[in-house]
């Protein structure tokens, strides 16, 4: 849960200053309660960089698993990553 979760810098989410007005209003409720996720950027690209085609995956949820087995191809081939 967001209540718990802690930033790299080994502080936790609710002490810093954070620009959702909600997001402590149900921080002991796991049905209703927010959550975080950490994501470990590999690279970052610029905005004009950005790619797509016609069938691409997309979802308007903040996190979720890329199955998408086409998107999946285009995104390796266009934005290789060296693993380790």
């Amino acid at each position: 849960m967001a209540k718990g979760f802690q930033l790299p810098n080994s502080t936790f989410l609710f002490d810093n200053s954070l620009k959702q007005p909600n997001i402590m209003a149900n921080k002991n409720n796991p049905e209703l309660g927010d959550w975080a996720v950490g994501v470990k950027w590999l690279k970052a690209l610029d905005r004009e960089l950005a790619l797509t085609k016609p069938g691409i995956f997309a979802n308007p949820n903040v996190v979720c698993k890329l199955r998408h087995q086409p998107t999946i191809d285009f995104l390796a081939f266009h934005y290789p990553l060296k693993k380790g």
